[in-house]
């Protein structure tokens, strides 16, 4: 038989060492002031036998890692920006670039169309210069009672009042055998924007048995007299100057009339 005081004094220290509420050392229950510490401890207690207890972290991002992804953020942004400048400065310049020369372009194969259909006709004189040429050709007019038809007329090739358009313009058949073309006569077709023009014109000289070009073609000799051609050129050269950004292109084109080189065969003279 143990006594009283002795079992209660058993009981006391084995719950000292057990942990257990009733006998809690003082240093235990100050140690609820450090959660870290419990935490540590809980980790501890759940992590399997064998394996060391593993550190809890709050998951945030430190300064360097923020540093490193804002200069590779930086990096990418630069590269991005740079091509689609580089892009659309390319864009830009093509496009310009295409625009003018497309609408140089049509312009010649208009006129090329137009010259290489000329009909033999003396009733409407070839005339030409240096920025203008007009011969005949089927012009759209309209009648008396204001329908539009078919006829033939004068084409006429030029540059407009301001001297940065190359337009085209039909006019009515009228007097023929002139040498001074005035415009605004008829139906006027602006063509392309230019800086400059220069129109020569390929014939054959039968005094001198041989083939020159010539500035211009059906102007009146130095006596006042007609016109020393009586027939369109050979051929005819066009020079277009256009402007793509901060320079000036040319464009260049020889034009035969098939009408003129079968009047020649006719008379015997051999192309060269």
């Amino acid at each position: 038989m143990i006594p009283i005081g002795e079992a209660l004094i058993v009981s006391r220290s084995n719950n000292l060492f057990t942990g257990s509420p009733a006998g809690r050392p003082a240093w235990s229950a100050a140690s609820r002031g450090f959660p870290r510490l419990r935490r540590e401890a809980s980790a501890a207690r759940r992590a399997p036998r064998g394996e060391p207890a593993r550190r809890q972290t709050n998951g945030a991002f430190t300064l360097v890692e923020l540093l490193i992804t804002g200069v590779i953020l930086g990096i990418i942004g630069v590269v991005i920006v740079s091509t689609l400048a580089s892009g659309l400065k390319a864009y830009e310049k093509v496009r310009v670039y295409a625009g003018a020369r497309k609408d140089i372009l049509l312009s010649m194969e208009k006129l090329e169309m137009d010259l290489k259909n000329v009909p033999d006709f003396s009733g409407i004189n070839f005339v030409g210069t240096k920025k203008e040429v007009s011969f005949a050709g089927l012009v759209n007019i309209k009648d008396a009672k204001g329908k539009p038809k078919v006829s033939l007329g004068r084409i006429l090739y030029c540059l407009d009042g301001r001297g940065k358009s190359f337009v085209r313009e039909e006019q009515p058949c009228s007097s023929g055998r002139v040498q001074k073309i005035k415009t605004g006569r008829g139906a006027v077709e602006p063509l392309a924007s230019v800086e400059r023009i220069n129109l020569s014109y390929y014939c054959f000289n039968e005094e001198n048995k041989t083939y020159e070009w010539r500035k211009s073609w059906g102007s009146e000799k130095e006596d006042g007299k007609a016109p020393e051609e009586s027939m369109p050129p050979l051929g005819v050269k066009v020079e277009i100057g256009y402007k793509d950004g901060g320079k000036i292109c040319d464009l260049k084109r020889t034009i035969l009339i098939p009408t003129t080189m079968s009047r020649l065969k006719e008379k015997g003279v051999n192309e060269s």
